[in-house]
């Protein structure tokens, strides 16, 4: 199970494997307008270590907003996943800009807050089901949406972002998630659902470029990716349907992390459909969000127009 899911961290790190998406390789042409709000990024200090109001940038977390001329609220918030920023995501987030969407997004800080954080902010949370680390990314989520004074969001998480996505709508005393879309979501399958998912093969390894992969990056597929690994938010999605929260789980057909059929399996099994207002199965690997942003866009449209009747 471990190797596995290690293997799949490579893949993604090293990023060379055939059968997996590279299209966060081929960055699209910029508009001027998107590019220069892009690049305007701003820090937050999120760190409880020090008293002093200097800013450290391993404690502060670098938050992206983008906002169009003839802006549609609510705002759109994309939680990073795993080993990625905003900077990932940025073809995605000009296309929901386009689209008319105020867009926040970040850059998590080295150092995110103190250890006990979770005792204080996340009382319906357990580290069973999640790791500090993904608290921890929630909780400066939380601080980025009070910092940039947003009364209301939409989520679109991918991967790992689904965990700190679920963790923001359950831990947030001002309720201000109203829908979320996971695309490929983490911490659905938990330990159960690698079981059913082939291990290592040759073809796998030899796809590998292996001067991508660093000590560093290996230390942190060990470490952030147990986590993410072992992280189990089913119990909190039920929460979501209890505050009224719209959620709608996409999976692709070629995810070596996390493949649809499976997902879709774990929902019905142990979750149950009630609490899901959708499961949607789209072609391709892990990473091919960038061609369904504007999928996510509609289902937010949709259900806004539903709930304005």
């Amino acid at each position: 199970i471990y190797s596995e899911y290690i293997m799949n961290i490579m893949e993604q790190m090293c990023w060379v494997n055939p059968g997996i998406d590279k299209s966060r390789d081929k960055e699209k042409e910029l508009d001027p307008i998107f590019e220069a709000q892009f690049k305007k990024t701003h820090f937050l200090n999120v760190s409880n270590y020090r008293d002093s109001d200097e800013m450290i940038p391993s404690e502060c977390v670098e938050i992206f907003r983008v906002t169009p001329e003839n802006v549609r609220k609510p705002t759109i918030l994309i939680p990073p996943g795993f080993d990625a920023s905003a900077l990932t995501y940025k073809n995605e987030i000009q296309e929901l800009w386009k689209k008319g969407r105020d867009v926040l997004s970040v850059k998590y800080p080295d150092i995110a807050g103190p250890e006990d954080i979770s005792d204080t902010v996340a009382p319906l949370i357990t580290r069973s089901q999640v790791s500090n680390d993904e608290i921890l990314n929630a909780a400066t989520l939380l601080r980025v949406l009070d910092n940039e004074h947003v009364d209301e969001v939409n989520v679109i998480a991918h991967s790992a972002g689904a965990i700190a996505a679920t963790l923001v709508a359950v831990m947030d005393p001002k309720h201000r998630v109203r829908s979320i879309v996971f695309f490929c979501p983490a911490g659905i399958l938990s330990r159960e659902g690698r079981r059913t998912i082939s291990g290592l093969n040759e073809e796998r390894i030899a796809g590998l470029d292996w001067r991508k992969l660093t000590l560093r990056k290996l230390f942190t597929a060990f470490t952030e990716g147990m986590g993410v690994l072992n992280a189990d938010v089913r119990p909190l999605i039920k929460i979501l349907h209890e505050k009224g929260i719209k959620l709608f789980i996409v999976g692709a057909t070629k995810d070596g992390f996390f493949p649809a059929e499976i997902l879709g399996e774990f929902v019905k099994k142990y979750i149950g459909e009630k609490y899901v207002d959708g499961l949607i199965t789209i072609e391709g690997g892990h990473h091919d969000i960038t061609d369904y942003m504007s999928a996510a866009e509609d289902i937010f449209t949709k259900n806004e127009s539903e709930n304005a009747i």
